[in-house]
């Protein structure tokens, strides 16, 4: 399965989730190593919008290649804390998520956006046995259409 990721070019490498251990996210506290990727390459570019005033000039979209045979949780989104879609992540989101990671029971979480809820992101953890399959590759460098920023 392929999932997308936007990320600056000196970090594009990173297969260690070195991001949200240090920030964290809506899924998982600082501390917490993942890596964050859209199912769309339009979706990774909202995600990647919606953090950002002003994307920077040196992104680079890149694809991951989940194996076929690793396991991938889909809750529904009646199984997920009932504040996982306000603005700001909410502590119990964040340790509902932890307790996943923790687990390393699937290599990824596919989680409804907030953005777009009929459409997943992907919380992989980079600590499941399957991330040593994972492929990571540059696609190209990625640029937002200059009208999205208009006035």
């Amino acid at each position: 399965m392929r999932a997308w990721r936007l990320a600056r070019e000196p970090h594009w490498r990173d297969r260690e989730g070195t991001g949200a251990y240090l920030a964290g996210g809506r899924w998982t506290p600082p501390g917490t190593r993942v890596i964050h990727a859209a199912s769309t390459i339009a979706l990774a570019g909202l995600e990647y919008l919606v953090h950002a005033a002003r994307p920077p000039e040196d992104l680079v979209l890149i694809a991951i290649d989940l194996p076929d045979d690793a396991p991938v949780d889909r809750p529904s989104i009646d199984d997920l804390p009932h504040e996982w879609s306000n603005p700001l992540p909410s502590e119990r989101t964040q340790a509902w998520g932890k307790r996943w990671c923790d687990a390393k029971a699937a290599l990824a979480l596919a989680v409804p956006s907030v953005i777009v809820p009929e459409e997943r992101n992907f919380v992989i953890n980079v600590s499941h046995v399957a991330m040593a399959r994972v492929g990571i590759a540059r696609a190209r460098r990625f640029a937002f259409d200059v009208r999205l920023f208009k006035g």
